[in-house]
C-alpha cells in the first residue's frame, strides 16, 4: 500500500484489484516519452486530489510541472503538477475519466 499526500490510501497492487472485479487490467499511466511530448492545450486525464480521474487541458508547463485546468470546472481549482513526483496521476485522454 501506498499513502499519498490526500491521505488515502491506494493499493499498490491496483491493476490486480481491477482486473479481478472488472475483467480487465487499468490502462498505464502516461510513459516519459509521451509526458515529454505533452504541450499547452492538450488533453490528458488527471487524478485531482480526492482520488477523481478528470479530463483536464495543459494550461502551462515548466519541465516536469504542468498547470491542469479541470475541463468544465472554475479556474480557481487549477492545479500545478510534476510528472517526476507523481506520474501515476497522468493518464492518455479519455483512458480512465
Amino acid at each position: 500500500v501506498r499513502q499519498y499526500d490526500t491521505d488515502q490510501i491506494i493499493p499498490s497492487d491496483i491493476n490486480k484489484t481491477f482486473v479481478s472485479f472488472y475483467g480487465f487490467p487499468f490502462p498505464s499511466y502516461l510513459t516519459r516519452k509521451e509526458y515529454a511530448q505533452l504541450k499547452v492545450g492538450d488533453q490528458i486525464d488527471h487524478r485531482d486530489l480526492y482520488g477523481k480521474y478528470v479530463l483536464a487541458t495543459i494550461k502551462q508547463k515548466k519541465s516536469s510541472a504542468v498547470l491542469i485546468h479541470y475541463n468544465g470546472w472554475d479556474n480557481k481549482w487549477d492545479v500545478w503538477s510534476d510528472y517526476r513526483t507523481a506520474p501515476e496521476r497522468f493518464y492518455k485522454a479519455r483512458s480512465v475519466s
